[in-house]
């Protein structure tokens, strides 16, 4: 009863669109898919400094 609770009241607090902090508890598959998200993100920021990165010493 008590992930009932707590499921429910992770809901509202997106319901009311509060902010979500890390160490607020989650659902597992949630937070999962959260550090996907930031794990993607982070990767396309790499990859896109690739093609600038023989530039940067270059620079005026």
């Amino acid at each position: 009863m008590e992930d009932v609770s707590r499921l429910e009241a992770f809901q509202a607090k997106i319901d009311r669109e509060e902010k979500i902090e890390p160490k607020d508890w989650m659902p597992d598959a949630y937070r999962k898919h959260l550090v996907r998200q930031m794990s993607q993100h982070a990767h396309s920021e790499v990859v896109g400094m690739q093609p600038e990165g023989q530039w940067i010493t270059r620079a005026p």
